[in-house]
């Protein structure tokens, strides 16, 4: 007869969660890509010759940037499964491993404001008559790298982040966690 843990119930909801955040994670990729940026590295090049694809391919952008929002709001609730799936094998690394999880997340929310802002400025839709074509693409392509670099902040704490998540898991898994960590 199997032992039934009480953690046992909150891992096919935590797999289900990640799949789904790899899933958009993926498609938001491919649409960037599509846009002619990518939402992952710095974004390098003339101003006005990404100006003029992101005018070409709002649509893909636009649905980039919808999959990198839902992203965020994945990735908060998979934090969340995280905690309540790790809390009973070490309650303090499991709330360290959330308070880094939450300064990404928020370094990645405020990160995604310059690239909406940058997005506007290629497109048009934000118009600043007092600065010349190239002073808005220069200003674009800085928006862009903001994004870019916070971005990269984010990752600084989520590196922890996912070495504190390993640790939980493997720290004597089979006797605090029960099924969904045990090696046996």
């Amino acid at each position: 007869m199997t032992k039934q843990y009480a953690n046992a119930s909150w891992a096919r909801p935590t797999g289900v969660v990640w799949l789904l955040f790899f899933v958009a994670s993926g498609l938001s990729e491919v649409f960037f890509r599509m846009a002619g940026i990518s939402g992952i590295s710095v974004v390098s090049g003339d101003g006005a010759s990404i100006a003029s694809t992101l005018s070409t391919h709002q649509d893909a952008f636009r649905a980039g940037f919808a999959f990198s929002l839902i992203l965020i709001v994945l990735y908060a609730g998979l934090m969340a499964l995280f905690y309540r799936l790790l809390r009973p094998a070490n309650a303090t690394l499991a709330l360290a491993a959330l308070v880094l999880s939450v300064i990404a997340l928020t370094v990645q929310t405020f990160g995604a404001v310059p690239q909406a802002a940058a997005f506007s400025l290629a497109t048009g839709t934000l118009s600043l008559q007092a600065f010349s074509d190239s002073q808005t693409y220069g200003l674009m392509l800085f928006l862009f790298r903001m994004y870019s670099q916070a971005y990269t902040v984010a990752l600084i704490f989520w590196g922890p982040f996912w070495l504190l998540i390993a640790y939980s898991c493997i720290d004597r898994p089979s006797s605090r966690l029960g099924w969904p960590f045990r090696w046996r």
